[in-house]
């Protein structure tokens, strides 16, 4: 069993609106429609691997790598599934409920 909190329909939400606006509007889109509605995760995330600084050239990519993220997402559910059943055997524990996002 896995516990996966998919972020993605709040991302590609925030995607199709932000789309082709200026940097200024983008990211008060980002705030709003995706990083406020995952607070958690954007702590986590802030606190040890990226920065806020970043998110500007980050938007910038997102025209080409946002149907990359789309078209990648089935299988990233499909693997992440595998894990759980794979690790524990390994760590000779009955079952693990891993948190993914």
């Amino acid at each position: 069993m896995i516990l996966i909190e998919d972020c993605s329909p709040e991302f590609f939400s925030f995607w199709e609106q932000a789309q082709g606006l200026d940097l200024t509007q983008q990211l008060d889109l980002w705030q709003t429609l995706y990083q406020a509605p995952h607070q958690d995760v954007f702590a986590l995330y802030y606190s040890r691997w990226g920065h806020p600084d970043k998110l500007p050239a980050a938007l910038q990519r997102f025209v080409h790598s946002a149907p990359i993220i789309q078209a990648a997402l089935p299988l990233v559910k499909q693997r992440a599934a595998h894990i759980p059943p794979t690790l524990c055997p390994l760590l000779n524990i009955a079952e693990w409920v891993p948190p993914f996002v």
